[in-house]
């Protein structure tokens, strides 16, 4: 195998994990709304700052695990949440 073709492999690879990667985002946010609207729905806060710094432990711990550098995960899970946020008190939730 030539080095081109090699790379052209990678790239391959890293195109279908980025494709995997926005699929992740779109049911994780899918996931948040529809626990947000269980919430409300049940008369219960909609924000529950605890659960979250427990996920985001979780998720630091994991990627220690994985060998993932904590704080990028950190900056990912973060971003996402407060885009859910964001997200759901422009709608008037």
């Amino acid at each position: 195998m030539t080095q081109e073709e090699k790379l052209k492999q990678l790239r391959d690879s890293i195109d279908l994990l980025d494709n995997m990667s926005v699929c992740w985002v779109a049911e994780r946010l899918n996931a948040a709304s529809r626990a947000w609207d269980t919430k409300q729905d049940a008369g219960m806060p909609s924000h529950a700052p605890g659960r979250w710094e427990e996920v985001l432990k979780s998720k630091k711990d994991l990627a220690a695990k994985v060998g993932v550098d904590k704080e990028l995960i950190s900056d990912l899970m973060n971003t996402i949440h407060d885009f859910i946020l964001k997200t759901r008190e422009d709608e008037g939730n």
